[in-house]
């Protein structure tokens, strides 16, 4: 019970705007342009940390049965999505609702 935003009350947006960073090397840009192209595209996209695992694991070539090309930062076919935000007592926020 230690992964939440706020510990006893809502997550503010100042908790959440930045749901998760990517650092990408030259090297990397390099072997898969086309992705760093599109995660480029779609760096001010609404997302949150469930982007994180479809998109890191698209850009280095990882393929899964589960995986979704419309949660993938590096895809042609990325949709904004809902920007949930988990906090405190296991509730799920959305962050358009957060203060």
């Amino acid at each position: 019970n230690l992964s939440s935003h706020n510990e006893g009350s809502p997550p503010s947006k100042y908790d959440a705007h930045i749901p998760f960073l990517i650092w990408y090397s030259p090297k990397l840009g390099s072997a898969f342009p086309d992705k760093i192209s599109n995660l480029l595209q779609h760096k001010d996209a609404k997302v949150s940390s469930e982007n994180l695992i479809y998109s890191i694991t698209s850009m280095v070539g990882i393929h899964y049965p589960a995986q979704d090309a419309m949660k993938d930062l590096t895809s042609l076919f990325f949709k904004n999505d809902k920007q949930l935000i988990y906090g405190e007592s296991n509730k799920i926020y959305s962050y358009s609702d957060l203060k």
